[in-house]
């Protein structure tokens, strides 16, 4: 039903190049969501 997310911390080895540190990088495209008449 959903996605979940796993995030690496300074426990982890990787460095912040990880694809694992999603919300850790915080925004990097803004996005715009709105509603359609038809859609």
């Amino acid at each position: 039903e959903g996605f979940l997310v796993y995030e690496c911390n300074s426990l982890c080895s990787c460095d912040m190049t990880c694809q694992n540190r999603v919300l850790q990088k915080g925004v990097q495209v803004k996005l715009e969501v709105y509603k359609t008449e038809n859609k």
